[in-house]
């Protein structure tokens, strides 16, 4: 006789049949669905779960799909293993694709420019960080980064190269391959990319920064500045920038509690230095400049026009200061574009005082460069101030004679 509800719950221990094979097994407290079968001479069990989870109109449901299988050859034991697996294996799947859309390329790269913040100065890290969101993100920031293939990053890479510059190119080549360098080491994949660029971008062209070192040159461009009709703050900035060498943005930037006209020195704190974020808190990496005679009644004149702004070279512009692209322009209207620029006068200065037999280490030092390799600089704490103030006297004085024409030039040298 078939099995009831009422049957199947007040069933004691034992076996009690339903039919068609399938049958209860009651142990205690536990009723169990069950069928036996025999499969290529092998007698097996198939289980359908307990009671009351599965009910008897649903054990009767497994029982024939059970008994089908069977018949068909296929084991239902077998069969439902593998559907298991089968939808343990689509999960799994779905889950890493959930994790491949979440670690796009933006989401990685962006990880990675955070792990360099305190390794770069500013400058280095908005520069690329303006590469990354104007050049990289465009072309692979929605793809996963376990996706990109090397055949896509180089094809979209000719296609900088074709549309702006190969400079571009190289430059965006560069940053994708540091970014999948710490995505390779962080595990996000198993292998970088991407091989040698320079295989198939255009060929580099070195390119320097336009600088005048011919003397007859530069003076005639000093007369030419001296001539400027502009204000009192560009025209003292005219008059300063050759004097150093400095920097464009710490010149720029350049505030009055950075003068100390008692010990004739320009003090650079480290914090508007162009070097790592980690140094950047250490007073020891101030940058001690000494001033010559010219640079000081040059600055005690701008003093009385902008001595109570925090800027030297104040401007009502939103910086407070004269802006990056204002010497530039001025060389340009000047007629000097392709031969002199802001940063021309480091090259100057370092070209011509080394004529002149001042020490490397000296003219390095004033460029706020790091002398030697990373071990060396580390130990050596001289500062050459001694030196630099000779030598930058020795340069400002150059500096009159060639604007004012001379053609021998004293040169005072201390050993």
């Amino acid at each position: 006789m078939p099995l009831t509800n009422t049957k199947v719950k007040h069933a004691k221990n034992g076996r009690h049949a339903d039919g068609h094979g399938l049958y209860l097994l009651v142990r205690g407290n536990c009723r169990s669905w069950h069928r036996d079968f025999t499969l290529e001479g092998k007698r097996q069990t198939d289980s359908f779960g307990t009671y009351p989870e599965v009910s008897l109109s649903e054990a009767r449901l497994s029982n024939a799909e059970s008994k089908k299988f069977v018949k068909q050859g296929i084991s239902p034991i077998e069969h439902r293993k593998e559907q298991k697996e089968k939808q343990v294996s689509k999960l799994e799947a779905k889950r890493e694709q959930v994790q491949l859309d979440s670690n796009t390329f933006d989401v990685v790269a962006t990880k990675w420019l955070e792990t360099r913040r305190s390794h770069w100065a500013k400058a280095t890290y908005d520069k690329q960080e303006s590469l990354l969101k104007k050049g990289l993100s465009p072309l692979f920031g929605h793809i996963p980064v376990a996706e990109l293939r090397r055949l896509d990053i180089s094809t979209k890479l000719e296609q900088v190269a074709k549309d702006k510059s190969a400079d571009a190119a190289r430059r965006l080549a560069k940053v994708i391959k540091n970014i999948l360098e710490y995505a390779c080491n962080s595990g996000y994949i198993e292998y970088v990319p991407m091989g040698n660029m320079s295989q198939v971008l255009p060929a580099h062209s070195a390119k320097k920064m336009p600088a005048i070192t011919d003397p007859k040159k530069l003076g005639q461009l000093l007369r030419d500045l001296d001539d400027h009709n502009g204000g009192i703050v560009i025209c003292c900035a005219l008059k300063l920038l050759p004097l150093f060498g400095f920097r464009s943005s710490e010149f720029r930037q350049a505030q009055w509690n950075e003068i100390h006209f008692d010990t004739a020195t320009w003090r650079i704190p480290a914090k508007h230095r162009k070097i790592r974020e980690h140094l950047k808190s250490d007073t020891n990496n101030t940058h001690i400049v000494p001033l010559p005679k010219q640079a000081i009644t040059i600055l005690k004149k701008l003093y009385n026009h902008t001595g109570e702004q925090k800027h030297m070279f104040s401007t009502t512009s939103k910086t407070g200061h004269i802006g990056a692209s204002t010497i530039n322009n001025i060389l340009y209207k000047l007629g000097y574009s392709g031969e002199m620029c802001t940063h021309g006068f480091r090259s100057s200065l370092k070209t011509l005082l080394g004529q002149k037999g001042f020490s490397r280490e000296a003219i390095e030092k004033q460029l706020s460069h790091i002398v030697g390799n990373a071990v060396e600089s580390r130990y050596d704490r001289n500062d050459y101030l001694e030196q630099r103030r000779d030598m930058i006297q020795t340069w400002a004085d150059y500096l009159d004679s060639l604007r004012d024409g001379e053609d021998v030039i004293p040169v005072r040298h201390k050993t």
